[in-house]
């Protein structure tokens, strides 16, 4: 069906059938054009290579739109086997190969579609239950995948099964819009679920995730051969919803448990002559502690790790420079955290980030804001638990060994001392400016020695507690130190009763007793 003469020949059954012959004549145009279509899938069968087979239970010829319809279909490879329960191919036609390029001319058809179509191979199983494709030019080598393009396609109920069973996934439905090379394309995936059964067993599911801008042909193409694909210049945009992990924790058999999730995960890029505007955003993020990695936040107190993020950046990938004007974690129960810098030696993408291909990126500054909303005082109170200590006199010890008698107030070491003793009061604020770009793992290491004299200032680290921190809380203000677990007796706020008539004898005064003060921070 794929050569020229039958392409002809059902351009030319066509055209006679438009004019109108009647419905004998028509009847008799289509049992030719069966014929027709059956001899061509004969010989094309004839030409297959060794060791492949090609066969269908029923052919028939579309005339009207040039093409044909195949039932029960087997195609059969070393590599692998595909059978389709029913196969349309419409508007088949060949399209010379681009200028200069010595390759064969390309098949193109106006629309494929495909009901229960089936693939195997060695290391596994794919099941679509409707494949739909709308402009799709297939390339004359299946190893040239530059030449294929998609203008739209559409795809329903799709499982996936490894060979060994360790792995499964499963689509609800995907739609994709302008693939090929150099085409901003737009992919719609939804229902996503992917399923590890080896020890331990983990469960990723997502409702939605969408990408619109970016060209998914030349990325696919790039991350196949290794290389690194630089900016395209527009605009990208991506987002997923409802993604949840789930698995196993401890020994084989128990129950499956939450490990993370998150409402919603948007990203938004301009890109123009090597420079990208990138806006982030996280939504209700979560983390379990279900793992020993993880057993500090159930240690200080917390059910769970609840934040959302916000970040804004300028990337330069000529000079491999990130301008980071914004980076803010909220987590209410937590504390927030603000970040803004410049990040130097930065290169790879999102995705070396999470693979672990991307090399290590250099601080060349950072400023950070840290407003406590109670974990400071959990991390103190489980720290002088640990060291078995009483968290009320854990924490002037650690002023002392902070700020030792002599120690500049402005130090790092005497500011810390000041801010623990009332985290509070306000907000911490930290500045580090080294005379050369640092790598980002020996900054976060940093923080751990930050106190050892002159190392901050050999690092341009300076840190500000808030001015309030050593004052003395006002009345107004709650004391936390104290319980609320006993009732306030209301005779204690009143003021002091009027006397007593002669004749009656008043009730001695109750004896106002203070809260006892509580040993949490």
């Amino acid at each position: 069906m794929t050569s020229r003469r039958t392409t002809l020949t059902v351009a030319i059954l066509s055209a006679t059938a438009l004019i109108g012959l009647g419905g004998a004549g028509w009847v008799w145009m289509h049992r030719k054009a069966d014929t027709e279509l059956t001899t061509e899938l004969e010989q094309l069968r004839s030409q297959l290579p060794a060791g492949t087979e090609f066969t269908w239970k029923r052919a028939v010829a579309m005339p009207v739109s040039h093409g044909a319809r195949l039932t029960d279909v087997m195609l059969k490879k070393p590599e692998g086997t595909v059978t389709a329960a029913a196969l349309e191919l419409v508007g088949a036609h060949q399209k010379p190969p681009a200028p200069g390029s010595q390759g064969q001319p390309l098949l193109q058809f106006d629309h494929i579609l495909a009901h229960t179509l089936h693939v195997s191979v060695a290391t596994g199983t794919v099941d679509i239950r409707r494949l739909a494709l709308d402009g799709l030019t297939l390339p004359a080598d299946s190893s040239h995948l530059a030449d294929l393009v998609i203008d739209h396609g559409e795809l329903a109920d799709m499982a996936i099964h490894g060979q060994t069973g360790e792995i499964s996934a499963t689509l609800g439905n995907v739609t994709l819009d302008q693939y090929g090379v150099g085409h901003p394309s737009r992919l719609v995936v939804r229902q996503f679920s992917l399923t590890g059964t080896v020890h331990p067993m983990r469960v990723i599911t997502a409702e939605r995730f969408s990408t619109d801008g970016s060209d998914l042909a030349s990325v696919l193409l790039a991350r196949i051969h290794g290389e690194r694909l630089p900016p395209r210049d527009g605009t990208q945009s991506a987002r997923i919803d409802n993604v949840s992990l789930k698995g196993v924790v401890g020994q084989p058999g128990s129950p499956i448990m939450p490990i993370a999730a998150f409402e919603r995960l948007t990203s938004f890029s301009n890109t123009t002559d090597q420079k990208s505007q990138v806006a982030v955003s996280l939504t209700h993020f979560r983390v379990w502690p279900s793992g020993p990695q993880l057993e500090t936040i159930r240690t200080l107190g917390y059910s769970r790790f609840e934040a959302s993020a916000v970040v804004s950046a300028l990337v330069d990938y000529g000079a491999s420079v990130v301008h980071l004007s914004q980076l803010d974690v909220n987590a209410p129960t937590f504390g927030r955290l603000d970040l803004s810098g410049d990040l130097t030696d930065v290169n790879g993408s999102v995705v070396d980030a999470l693979t672990g291909r991307m090399t290590q990126p250099n601080v060349a500054h950072l400023d950070a804001t840290w407003r406590d909303n109670g974990l400071v005082g959990r991390l103190l109170k489980n720290a002088a638990i640990g060291q078995g200590m009483d968290p009320d006199a854990y924490v002037p010890l650690l002023e002392r060994s902070f700020a030792p008698p002599g120690a500049a107030p402005d130090s790092v070491g005497a500011q810390l001392a000041s801010y623990i003793a009332s985290p509070g009061a306000g907000p911490l604020t930290l500045a580090l400016s080294p005379s050369q770009p640092l790598p980002l793992l020996a900054v976060v290491a940093l923080f751990s020695v930050a106190t050892h004299p002159g190392l901050a200032e050999s690092v341009g680290l300076t840190v500000q507690a808030p001015s309030g921190a050593t004052e003395k809380t006002p009345a107004s203000t709650p004391d936390p130190d104290t319980t609320t677990d006993e009732p306030v007796d209301p005779s204690i706020l009143k003021g002091s009763p009027p006397a007593p008539s002669p004749a009656q004898t008043p009730p001695p005064p109750s004896p106002a007793i203070p809260a006892p003060a509580s040993t949490h921070p």
